[in-house]
């Protein structure tokens, strides 16, 4: 009887190191699935990165070299080719010694190049654009161009170092070209704020209204300016996306004065 006893204990114990086996081989395969699907996602991404850089790095040629602020000529844009790769241009916008260096776009909402870049392929980079209820010679009282955050550092990324008060003073100022004009933007506020927040408001119902707004970001702005501004003033606004612990969905807003120069 003991022995019939020990064969079943045996028996007993081959299955569960049979079922053990097979728990482990499961739990293996799906490691290795993880594994392979996370190596995938992250190939796939260093991939968009790297087509999203080299799509902008040719386009670089058409607009302008060598800024020379005294020389107009300098800030020549080849918007004729430009409009044949995409009918969609607006402008260039420079911020020099930065990453930011591209084409501007408007599309008839704001979701069409969260994902399509200048050249209109899927692409997470997207583009550079005007906000679609802007007027595309920027003659609104407040003109926002949005692009995204991304973790390569290209688009416009760099206005995150904006935050930091010795990159600002070497990177306070930059350029908006367009068709018609050469602008130069002083940025005079740099904010982190709620997706919601009225920073993106166009119009104003008086002189007043639009003193306020653009007190308000001034006074509530992480870097303190000198750059005054007037009621006839313009402003130009960059957005873009920022991570914060207080914010659940935070946006970096980066306001200038836009002064047009002679073209």
């Amino acid at each position: 009887m003991s022995g019939i006893i020990r064969m079943s204990g045996i028996i007993q114990m081959k299955k569960l190191n049979k079922k053990i086996l097979i728990w482990i081989i499961i739990i293996a395969a799906i490691a290795v699935g993880m594994l392979s699907y996370a190596l995938f996602s992250l190939m796939s991404v260093i991939d968009q990165y790297s087509d999203g850089a080299g799509i902008y790095s040719n386009l670089e040629k058409f607009g302008p070299q060598e800024i020379d602020e005294s020389d107009l000529s300098s800030f020549d844009v080849d918007f004729g080719s430009l409009r044949q790769i995409n009918p969609d241009i607006v402008a260039w916008i420079v911020l020099p010694d930065t990453a930011i260096n591209y084409p501007v776009v408007q599309a008839k909402d704001n979701e069409k190049y969260l994902s399509l870049t200048f050249e209109n392929t899927e692409n997470k980079a997207g583009a550079i654009f005007l906000d679609f209820v802007n007027l595309p010679d920027f003659s609104d009282f407040n003109s926002i161009i949005y692009g995204h955050n991304m973790k390569d550092g290209s688009m416009f990324h760099d206005l995150e170092k904006l935050k930091d008060a010795d990159y600002f003073r070497a990177h306070n100022s930059g350029f908006l070209i367009t068709p018609e004009k050469v602008f130069k933007f002083e940025i005079f506020a740099v904010n982190v704020l709620e997706s919601e927040d009225e920073y993106r408001t166009i119009g104003f119902d008086s002189k007043e209204d639009y003193l306020d707004f653009v007190e308000r970001y001034k006074s509530s702005s992480m870097i303190k300016t000198t750059v005054e501004t007037d009621v006839k003033d313009k402003i130009l606004t960059l957005s873009t996306c920022d991570e914060v612990d207080n914010i659940s969905d935070a946006r970096l807003a980066v306001m200038a004065k836009l002064i047009p120069m002679q073209k």
